[in-house]
């Protein structure tokens, strides 16, 4: 059960192959082989497995060596149970190991039995302190240990006898046809496991301290008490194979595993931040866009040129139209140009303008956008395209806040601000030689990185949210998320980045009812394709919106979260209008 510090771990504790290869797509850690869980194959609840119906240890050996461990490539456990002669105990030791097992866990446990039973259990040798010993046994032929414990006397039993992981156990699970009835609530869990966790962690704080049954029923269960207790992982049995009815094996678990997500969201909502800034597009809490916002906030106190780099789909664009809304230039004019489409001579026209006319050829006078956007703000997209002398051209400009038409004597006095965009690091434009030396002087010290989305996973539901918001806003009901979409959105690489998600936020919007699952974020992927141009992407998104609001710009630019100037720009942009 080896794991990064900081991974949350789950258990699946199965009793088929079926199950195993479920729990194993889902992202499950580890499986437990547990005649409990081959009980509920069958029909029966958990509770039967503390029955003597059959050779436990017997079908615990078959049901590992026949259907789980030939086919996951996850570490398995043996369920053991002590009423084996402990003679015998060295022998079903050596024939788990033998057979692939990795490690041993107590179960069935007579902590599961009324107090005084327990008692009697152990006087006959077959109660809690012989499991200690069974997995005492184990760890001494080199298998991994985990304890099963109820209490916080057992627990600090159980690690001073060396296991190496131990798992709160509150009873069976409650829920469903079959499970018991009980009056024990998740604050009444999160209270009990924050006691045995401290103490724990105080005393032997190399051991695994996970959570398993009682009221814990879903994700939501789960995160709510990690939120308090940072317990390093949670085992499933009935929740993962016998509550589940309409959702598969693999979304609960993709569920649990996504528990760290969901208890980061969950705590986002309480203290009302999800939008951590209101900065355009700026949606999310993690580290790495929270440097982002506060790199921008940095840069928007001084008018000096900016550039922005990033992959395709990573919001270069929302970060330049923030970086003018948060500076002293927001309320003058913004405007959006991208190099992709356009020829050399088409950009520098653009950008500079024309003084003749020659109207028999064609040609008139054409005022540039340094002329027209006096006091406002120029974004550029993809600055490398620009040909190398229109840079030399426009580095002049940065340094003298002059400059002339393509064709005109003409000297025109301008303050723009520049705010440029590429794929490639400032750095990589200066080695490669793909930017004017001058250019890439004038953006030293003055550039920024937008981070992909692969390294700010917390913010993809986040994401995922605010763009299915704005995309059904005024629907009657509205769209809700499974924490096992969560899981499944975390799963992802996102080589499209903001894009991709836009575009499944669309997806979705279209295939989904009211509840989002693990199930429908995996169809929607099967139909879009992460592209690496985002103009084309955008163009999709903004056209989209104007045939869902009719053509309403005010309504279109709502819902996008965009000023009517910006849409303006935007559909111009693009031929939309």
């Amino acid at each position: 059960m080896s794991a990064p510090a900081n991974q949350f771990l789950v258990g699946a504790a199965v009793g088929s192959g079926l199950a195993a290869i479920a729990a194993q797509r889902g992202g499950a850690d580890f499986l437990l082989a547990l005649n409990a869980g081959w009980l509920r194959a069958k029909g029966a609840p958990s509770i039967a497995s503390i029955l003597p119906v059959e050779d436990g240890n017997g079908a615990v050996l078959k049901l590992g060596k026949n259907e789980i461990i030939p086919q996951c490539n996850l570490p398995v456990f043996f369920g053991a149970n002590v009423y084996e002669p402990k003679d015998r105990w060295e022998d079903m030791i050596a024939e788990a190991k033998l057979q692939g097992f990795a490690g041993f866990v107590n179960f069935p446990t007579a902590i599961h039995l009324p107090i005084d039973l327990q008692k009697d259990f152990a006087a006959y040798g077959i109660g809690f302190q012989a499991e200690l010993d069974l997995l005492s046994k184990a760890k001494g032929r080199g298998m991994q240990t985990l304890a099963y414990v109820r209490t916080k006397r057992q627990a600090m039993d159980a690690a001073a006898a060396g296991v190496d992981s131990i798992c709160l156990n509150f009873g069976w699970n409650i829920g469903g046809a079959s499970g018991p009835k009980t009056d024990f609530t998740i604050e009444d869990v999160r209270y009990q496991a924050d006691d045995v966790y401290r103490a724990i962690v105080r005393r032997h704080p190399h051991v695994k301290f996970l959570l398993v049954g009682g009221p814990i029923e879903t994700a939501e269960d789960l995160a709510s008490i990690y939120r308090s207790v940072p317990v390093h992982g949670y085992i499933g049995g009935s929740t993962l194979d016998r509550l589940p009815t309409e959702i598969s094996i693999s979304d609960r678990t993709r569920g649990f595993k996504g528990v760290d997500l969901l208890a980061s969201e969950l705590q986002r909502r309480e203290e009302d931040s999800i939008r951590h800034t209101q900065a355009i597009g700026l949606i999310g809490t993690s580290k790495a866009i929270r440097q982002t916002f506060e790199a921008l906030r940095a840069l928007s106190k001084y008018s000096g040129p900016v550039l922005i780099c990033g992959e395709a789909g990573s919001g270069r664009g929302f970060a330049a139209e923030a970086l003018h809304q948060m500076g002293s230039r927001r309320s003058r004019p913004y405007t959006e140009l991208s190099l992709t489409q356009l020829t050399g001579h088409e950009a520098g026209l653009r950008v500079f303008g024309r003084d003749r006319q020659k109207a028999a050829a064609g040609q008139f006078k054409v005022p540039g956008l340094l002329e027209t956007l006096d006091g406002g703000s120029l974004y550029i997209e993809e600055i490398s395209h620009l040909p190398k002398r229109l840079q030399t051209r426009l580095a002049r400009y940065l340094e003298r806040g002059k400059f002339s038409p393509l064709d005109g004597r003409r000297v025109i006095s301008s303050d723009v601000r520049i705010i440029c965009s590429s794929e490639h690091s400032l750095l990589s434009l200066t080695e490669t030689g793909s930017m004017d030396g001058q250019l890439c002087s004038a953006f030293f010290g003055n550039d920024i990185a937008m981070p992909p989305l692969r390294e700010r996973p917390d913010d993809i539901p986040l994401l995922l949210r605010s763009f299915i918001d704005q995309i059904t806003q005024g629907q009657s009901e509205p769209i809700s998320m499974e924490a096992s979409a969560v899981g499944a959105l975390s799963a992802h690489t996102w080589p499209g980045n903001i894009a991709e998600v836009r575009r499944l936020a669309v997806r979705l919007a279209e295939l989904a009812g009211t509840t989002i699952s693990a199930t429908d974020i995996l169809a929607a992927m099967e139909t879009i394709e992460p592209r690496s141009v985002e103009y084309l992407d955008e163009r999709d998104w903004i056209a989209g919106a104007l045939k869902r609001n009719r053509f309403r710009r005010t309504d279109t630019a709502r819902e996008l979260g965009l000023s009517r100037k910006t849409l303006y720009n935007k559909i111009t942009k693009y031929g939309l209008g």
